[in-house]
């Protein structure tokens, strides 16, 4: 048994210790955050979150941002759509907006 892939795999670059998760609703960000934190106490946490679906962004835009206020620094790319939502009325600068401690 190999575990569960995208869950806290960790790859070590240099002096970096990159962590890949795909957590895609706030509880989940919430929880990798809290685990980053207590395994790496002394060190930068760098958020890098991509989003999936427009309608998963509408509907947690606020508790993502709430999420994500965990990090040091957060990076946003660009919402991934699905077959069924190739765009929306949403971006990923609006969950930015509602990040506090960055200004938002």
């Amino acid at each position: 048994y190999q575990g569960v892939k995208r869950r806290f795999s960790e790859k070590q670059i240099a002096d970096i210790t990159v962590i890949d998760d795909y957590a895609h609703h706030p509880t989940e960000i919430d929880a990798t955050l809290d685990a980053a934190r207590q395994k790496y106490p002394n060190k930068q946490i760098i958020a890098i979150f991509q989003p999936h679906t427009y309608s998963r962004v509408i509907a947690y835009k606020d508790e993502f941002a709430t999420s994500l206020e965990a990090a040091d620094k957060v990076f946003l790319a660009d919402i991934f759509g699905s077959a069924r939502e190739k765009a929306g009325a949403v971006t990923s600068a609006e969950i930015g907006a509602g990040i506090s401690k960055f200004g938002g």
